[in-house]
């Protein structure tokens, strides 16, 4: 159904106003795909999107990176307070929103007690494999009494983000899935970054990377252990793209086990793919559930890379294991170094990988398809 076949039904005059909430706007997988979201929905005649900022924790690289037209509307709190809920639901009233699509449970939490308080707009929260990490009892109490309640609908992005919801206590009719999108011309015009001339490596040095926030979860350390652990260290270098709690353990391992000399770590990169063109194999080692449709993984499939990806989460929805990268145990050192060194040795088999990596996202991630089923979630709620 779309926009002007209810119209008059909901007696619009306007574009229907959606407001994409979320808790900051710091580098990550959720607040990038709000960007690319709302970035793809600039120029579409029937939505108008809205970005809030929950808390107000300063300006981020992210922001840079939106079109004019996107407004943004910034929380009066450094973090989460009660006032946080009164706020969001006089921004809801004031802009005259028609839908609220929040990411991350809490601001699900949030969109969902301001929207008990007005009764409108309607609300459609997320799930984004944040609740795979584990929370305190209330905050899951407080999901089962509200949250799950006064949602109109919840929005995953895995098939196993909607399995999860489920069995947390959100009504399966109220579940739908709809991945991460891609977007190819943002993508294909973005240039290869000179990584190895400007790092001092050689031309033909055979480059594994990894773009990921630095969090213990991530298994950065698992990552420098299966370096450590390749047969031929000289002919591999290891890139590290992102910054995070973890930072100075990771440098002291890497240290420790005699690789820091071959190992970079470049901090944040906005926007990272120049430096993902660079490499050679993508890797992807979390070792937990948290990683759902990891916006990482589909760049790099994106820029034509092969990945190396653990079975964790909804990771494996996006790798045919052999095909168009390959999926191995997570915390598992020795099978990432033998996974890196199949792929180095191979230069057929990596080229055939990344290629059909490239068709399956042409084929289900197109950042302008994702769009399109976002915006039937929205005119379907706001019925």
């Amino acid at each position: 159904m779309l926009l002007h076949d209810i119209s008059e039904t909901m007696n619009l005059t306007r574009r229907l106003r959606v407001a994409l909430v979320v808790p900051t706007l710091a580098v990550g997988g959720a607040e990038h795909h709000v960007v690319k979201l709302a970035t793809s929905l600039v120029m579409d005649e029937r939505i108008e999107p809205l970005i809030v900022v929950l808390c107000s924790s300063g300006r981020y690289e992210v922001v840079s990176s939106l079109p004019r037209g996107i407004t943004v509307v910034e929380g009066p709190y450094p973090k989460h307070r009660v006032g946080t809920i009164r706020w969001l639901a006089s921004v809801f009233r004031s802009f005259e929103v028609d839908v609220a699509h929040s990411f991350l449970w809490t601001a699900d939490l949030c969109a969902a007690a301001a929207g008990a308080m007005m009764r409108q707009p309607a609300i459609i929260c997320s799930e984004r494999g944040d609740r795979s990490l584990g929370r305190r009892w209330w905050a899951a109490a407080a999901e089962r009494l509200l949250t799950f309640r006064v949602a109109d609908r919840f929005c995953a992005n895995s098939a196993f983000g909607g399995r999860l919801l489920a069995e947390l206590g959100c009504p399966v009719s109220k579940i739908e899935v709809i991945p991460n999108g891609v977007d190819l011309a943002l993508i294909d015009n973005t240039p290869v970054a000179p990584l190895r001339r400007d790092l001092g490596w050689p031309e033909d040095v055979f480059v594994v990377g990894v773009c990921a926030n630095l969090h213990w979860y991530k298994g950065i350390d698992v990552v420098l252990r299966a370096f450590a652990g390749l047969s031929s260290p000289d002919a591999v270098r290891c890139v590290l793209v992102g910054d995070g709690s973890e930072r100075e353990r990771l440098v002291a391992l890497a240290h420790e086990l005699g690789v820091a000399s071959r190992v970079a770590f470049l901090g944040r990169c906005v926007p990272s793919l120049s430096k993902v063109k660079a490499f050679d194999v993508a890797i992807s080692a979390t070792t937990r559930d948290s990683e759902h449709c990891p916006n990482a993984v589909l760049e790099a499939m994106s820029c034509r890379k092969a990945v190396i990806a653990t079975s964790v989460g909804g990771t494996p929805e996006l790798i045919t294991s052999g095909v168009d990268g390959l999926i191995i145990p997570p915390s598992d050192p020795h099978a990432l170094a033998f996974a890196i060194e199949r792929l180095r040795n191979d230069d057929v088999k990596r080229v055939a990988m990344a290629e059909a990596a490239r068709r399956r996202i042409e084929a289900h991630f197109m950042m302008s398809d994702i769009a399109e089923r976002f915006v039937q979630l929205w005119v379907k709620a706001a019925c």
